[in-house]
Formats: C-alpha cells, structure tokens, sequence
C-alpha cells in the first residue's frame, strides 16, 4: 500500500466511512492470532470453573401446625424467623460449632400455599444437612410451644366434662330408681284403695289412700323435673366433648412435606456460561487486538513514508 492509498484509508476513517471489507480483510490477515487469543480466554475460563469449588443446594418443605383459628404460627412469620437468623445461635450451639459456619438460609411460600420452603447453598454437604435438619426442628419444637397450651386445656376440659357427666350419670340411675320405686308405691296404694272400696267402712281408708297416692304423683312430677334437667346437662356435657375433639382433631401438627434433601447436581459454578464468557471475551479481545495491531502497524508505514 502507497502512502496516497494510506492517506485515502485514513482520511475515510476520519469521515466516519467504514470499509466493511477492508475490516474482515485485516481480521482474516490476523486470524491465527485471533484463534490463538480465543483459545487462551477459553482454556482460562474454562480451567477457572474447575477451580471453583461445587456448591449444592439443600431444600426442605414444611407446613406449620394450624387450629380452627388458622396457623398457629404463619408461614410469613416462620420466613421472617429463618431468613434473620433466629434460630442461628441455637443450632451452633447444638452443633458445636462457629456461627459464622452457618450459611445463609433463604424461605420462600409458594404461591397459593400456607408452605414455607427452606434453601441453603453450601459447599459442605453433608454439614449443610445436619444444619438444616436442625432449623427444621427447632422450627418444628417452637410451633408445638405454642401449641401445648392450647392442647392441654382441649384436653383438660374434655377431662372435666367426662368427671361431670359421670357424676350426672349417676345422679340420673338415681332419681330414675326414685322415680320406679315411688310408681311401684303408687301401685300398691292404687290396689289398697281398690279393696277399701268394696270392704264396710272404707270411705276414710280410700281418703287416706288417695291422698298418699296424690303425694306420690307430684313426688313422681318433681323427680321427672329433676330427671329432665339432669338429662339436659348430661346432653351439654357430651356435646361439650364432642365439640372439644373436634378441636382437638382440627388441630394439625407441623408437617414436614420434605426432608431437608441435597439437589443431584451442583447449582454453582456455572460452567456453561463462564466458559461461554470465556469464548465471547476472547473473540471480542481476539478482533479488537487484530485491529489495533494493523491500524499500529499502518500508521509506523505512513510515518516512514
């Protein structure tokens, strides 16, 4: 190339002319140390995503305890309770180890579900489990702290239901005994007065018998009363427990839908990507040194010119 070429070359480029064959010209006259640039990025990209340590992921699915007023503790709160660490001391503690050892845990509530997901990235393994097995306990004793009272109270009551119906029970085997024995009297009295009518003289003995028999039958009315009022608590107390297992029932415990369980394949590094990373930068730094040596290498030629 002439120095009146060269200056056409530049004098174009200084117009902001392009000549788009001239281009792929100096890339094709380079193009050995293109590849060569390629190929060092690539070997270097790739070599770095084997130096960087695996690093799986651990998750665990769990439901929180609900009653018949909801979760007793809800999934938010327990994302809340995970994500800032609550748990943290507790289990460094039972672990026996440095907190600064436990990873950052990440919760999330699938959509349309009271489900609370737990995940941890780490590059031990076996480690990460045994923490997350530990979060999902503590997670899993706390919910039941809460829950105890209420079910030991269920409880109770149904105790102290049955005791009282029990009792009513007996109180009713009682007054129905009355109520039997006092109709079996009247009977006797019915009979009695039946044998004054047709014996000489029995007027006064019928009057004395109707009226015991007339005492008999309220005493018979005032036990069925009390008969009555018995059977009603006796129906309170039974639907009182009935109604108490029903609560107790309602209640469902904390469910772990899945132990916590390490993914098959490492979610990081990417070795894909950073070796595509690799390729693109070295293509990209490839053409641009290309460039750069030949337009260097034409201006030394027009400065010698």
């Amino acid at each position: 190339m002439n120095k009146q070429e060269l200056e056409c070359v530049i004098s174009n480029r200084a117009d902001g002319e392009i000549d788009i064959l001239q281009i792929i010209s100096i890339f094709w006259k380079r193009k050995w140390l293109i590849v060569i640039i390629i190929i060092f990025f690539t070997a270097v990209a790739g070599v770095t995503s084997f130096m960087i340590p695996d690093v799986y992921e651990i998750t665990t699915l769990l439901e929180p305890a609900s009653d018949s007023n909801g979760q007793v503790r809800s999934s938010h709160s327990i994302r809340e309770l995970v994500v800032t660490g609550s748990f943290n001391k507790k289990i460094a503690e039972k672990l026996k180890i440095n907190m600064r050892d436990i990873p950052d845990f990440k919760a999330t509530i699938p959509p349309g579900t009271n489900l609370v997901e737990i995940s941890v990235k780490s590059k031990g393994e076996e480690q990460a489990i045994q923490i997350c097995s530990e979060l999902v306990n503590y997670i899993v004793d706390d919910i039941e702290e809460k829950i105890a009272p209420r079910v030991k109270a269920i409880k109770n009551r149904i105790e102290k239901a049955k005791y009282d119906e029990s009792s009513l029970t007996s109180q009713i085997e009682l007054v129905e005994s009355h109520i039997t024995k006092t109709m079996d009297e009247i009977e006797t009295l019915e009979s009695m007065r039946k044998k004054a009518s047709v014996s000489p003289g029995g007027s006064v003995n019928i009057l004395l018998y109707s009226n015991e028999i007339h005492t008999q039958q309220n005493r018979i009315f005032q036990l069925q009363k009390n008969l009555a009022e018995l059977q009603n608590k006796e129906n309170l107390y039974a639907n009182d427990i009935k109604d108490a297992l029903l609560e107790i029932n309602q209640i469902q415990n904390t469910s772990v839908h899945k132990e916590p369980t390490l993914s098959r394949e490492p979610v990081s590094p990417n070795r894909v990507l950073i070796v595509s990373l690799g390729v693109f930068l070295g293509i990209f730094t490839g053409f641009v040194s290309a460039f750069m040596i030949e337009l260097i290498s034409k201006m030394r030629i027009y400065n010698d010119i």
